[in-house]
């Protein structure tokens, strides 16, 4: 895998050829996916093509970021959601998780 392009030699690229800017990302993006273990490429695979998707149907590079950036939020606030409160407050996807998992819950002090 070749280095990282710097900034600046990118900016020049999204304004005289953005498909060769396109082709890079893509290659860095694969390249990443391919080094991450094995159990979470399918995941990995699944949430680029969500973003792809994203960045395609949105109507400026900037709405793309904002709808990329809440769905982070979205994925962050559930996260957290699951770590810091009891699971009798986790609704039913805790009890989904339990199930599919064979967790054993803990009670609550």
């Amino acid at each position: 895998m070749k280095e990282f392009p710097d900034f600046e030699y990118l900016k020049s690229l999204a304004e005289t050829d953005p498909d060769k800017l396109e082709a890079i990302r893509k290659e860095h993006i694969d390249h990443l996916i391919k080094r991450a273990p094995k159990r979470y490429h399918r995941t990995l695979k699944g949430l680029q093509f969500r973003l792809s998707m994203i960045s395609r149907r949105s109507s400026s590079p900037v709405n793309s970021c904002v709808i990329m950036s809440r769905m982070m939020l979205d994925s962050f606030f559930e996260l957290n959601d699951r770590l810091n409160k009891p699971p009798e407050e986790n609704n039913e996807k805790t009890e989904q998780l339990e199930q599919v998992n064979n967790l054993i819950p803990f009670p609550v002090r």
